[in-house]
């Protein structure tokens, strides 16, 4: 199951740790078992390969995510390039978890913008690729 989160404020900006890392329910936080109840095994079967799910084993691993993505708005480039005005599009995407992604947990705690999207993604069974 894919997780969406957008901020659009026209002037109030935010930080992006504020919103996707610090709240208890953060979207970095999203993917792991106290937010996916009944996805992973409960009871006595505590392994995910030890359930008798099949379906269950197919659609989850221990995250349940195959990809991170977050994009937002940023006026850094019209203090550097000449000619450029406004705010400008940034994005940054990943395979890896986010709780555990140094960068994305650094580019968070030092980015602050008014528009934001993020965006965590869960297949059902299909291939990865970067």
């Amino acid at each position: 199951m894919c997780r969406w989160f957008a901020y659009i404020s026209p002037e109030e900006p935010c930080l992006l740790s504020d919103v996707l890392v610090e709240p208890a329910n953060a979207i970095s936080k999203q993917c792991s078992e106290h937010y996916l109840p009944k996805l992973l095994p409960h009871g006595e079967e505590h392994d995910l390969d030890d359930s008798n799910d099949k379906l269950m084993q197919m659609r989850n691993s221990l995250l349940n995510m195959d990809g991170l993505g977050i994009a937002w708005y940023t006026q850094a480039a019209e203090n550097y390039v000449k000619n450029v005005e406004g705010q400008r599009p940034a994005l940054y995407k990943t395979q890896s978890p986010p709780i555990s992604d140094f960068n994305f947990r650094n580019l968070c705690s030092n980015t602050e913008t008014q528009c934001l999207f993020a965006h965590i993604r869960a297949t059902s069974g299909s291939v990865v690729t970067q």
